[in-house]
């Protein structure tokens, strides 16, 4: 599945979003996040934001009521324009382990592979090299390979549609860092506070998601997130509450 923003004819921002099945492993999940924040401070932050990308996949993944071992392997790709860790390396390959014996078997299904496109270190596959070359540089020319051709022919209907809308589970991200850049959009003072406070009032009444999307003329994606971050509330939902949700919102 590939998800994208449309960026008013700036471009397209494309996440990919791919579910593998495997009846042993109980399948693995990828999220390919392009990344091209100029912000010192989000660079910084790039490993928590990764952190927090892998709980809420494992959140969605997780059903009530299921046990953990059903939990899929995940793997989180961000690809950068700028080194992430400083050693000119063109991939990080990231994963638990134990401190003391490092070389202890411990796989607890998640890994992190941090793809910087103009990294010279390291021996990845010509493949690697020329997907990265084309996130560089998105023309025609740099796809040169039929998969490249396929992303290219994707990424272009992309931009020609008007209407595509970023729907995965990171709309607080998404919505912070719309306010923060000084967008018309995130810049609508209070909208989020008074959103979550709309969300909490009609969850006192035990309306369900669809019915609150349906009422307040909201996508049902972002409804399905307030809610699921708010389900630790039930079934106060006070103010207090709300504060609080708004506060990790803002802190992510």
């Amino acid at each position: 599945m590939y998800l994208g923003a449309e960026t008013n004819l700036h471009g397209a921002r494309l996440d990919v979003y791919i579910e593998e099945e495997d009846n042993q492993l109980n399948g693995t999940l990828f999220d390919v996040e392009p990344d091209k924040n100029d912000k010192e401070s989000l660079k910084k932050a790039l490993p928590q934001r990764v952190r927090f990308y892998h709980a809420m996949i494992d959140q969605e993944c997780l059903k009530s009521g299921q046990g953990y071992a059903v939990l899929k392997q995940v793997i989180v790709i961000m690809m950068t324009p700028y080194d992430p860790f400083g050693y000119d390396r063109m991939v990080y390959t990231i994963k638990n382990h134990c401190v003391e014996l490092p070389d202890m078997p411990y796989d607890d299904g998640a890994k992190t592979l941090f793809l910087y496109t103009k990294g010279k270190d390291g021996n990845p596959s010509k493949e690697l090299q020329e997907l990265l070359h084309y996130m560089e540089e998105t023309t025609r020319d740099n796809a040169c390979n039929k998969t490249l051709e396929s992303i290219h022919e994707m990424v272009m209907k992309i931009k020609q549609d008007s209407e595509v809308t970023l729907e995965y589970m990171k709309i607080f991200e998404r919505e912070k860092m719309l306010y923060d850049d000084g967008k018309e959009e995130g810049r609508e003072e209070g909208r989020l506070e008074k959103l979550v406070s709309q969300v909490f009032k009609k969850l006192r009444k035990n309306y369900d998601v669809c019915e609150i999307a349906d009422m307040l003329e909201e996508d049902e994606h972002v409804i399905r997130q307030i809610c699921d971050a708010a389900k630790k509330y039930a079934p106060d939902y006070d103010e207090k509450n709300c504060a609080e949700l708004l506060e990790q919102i803002e802190s992510a």
